[in-house]
């Protein structure tokens, strides 16, 4: 196996048969809640992470493969309107009707947690989101604050 760097940043590594693939790649072995894969997988993939070992093995390759298609259409919403995808997510829930209590310790997420109001999302975005499959709802430990 022999390492490439390619565009500068990641770097590579060629397999016998000339194709590559990342030579770092973010481990998921003993990760399986929905909670747990969405935070992990999702900060790798938000720091740039393009490579992920999810072995069968495992018994958590759907859950590590949605958390990417998921991001996808939160980070491309959120791209046009110039927000974070929390933004958008919230946005969503209050044009669903929803009272939404966004909490953080953050000074930066707190701040882009309220541009939620400075967007409109339109019907389409909203059936993007609205066809996201994975629902589960997302409760914090109220003694922790991020």
């Amino acid at each position: 196996m022999q390492s490439k760097e390619s565009n500068g940043e990641a770097l590579f590594a060629e397999l016998s048969n000339g194709c590559l693939m990342p030579a770092l790649m973010f481990g998921t072995y003993q990760i399986a809640s929905r909670t747990q894969v969405d935070s992990a997988v999702g900060a790798a993939v938000e720091c740039g992470y393009i490579g992920f070992d999810d072995a069968d093995y495992y018994k958590n390759e759907e859950l590590v493969g949605h958390v990417p298609e998921v991001k996808n259409v939160l980070d491309a919403v959120a791209l046009k309107h110039g927000v974070s995808y929390t933004a958008v997510m919230l946005r969503w829930l209050l044009q669903r009707g929803f009272t939404v209590l966004p909490r953080s310790g953050n000074p930066q997420h707190i701040c882009d947690n309220i541009k939620c109001q400075q967007i409109e999302l339109s019907d389409e975005e909203m059936q993007q989101i609205d066809n996201i499959k994975f629902r589960h709802r997302v409760v914090t430990d109220p003694d922790v604050i991020d």
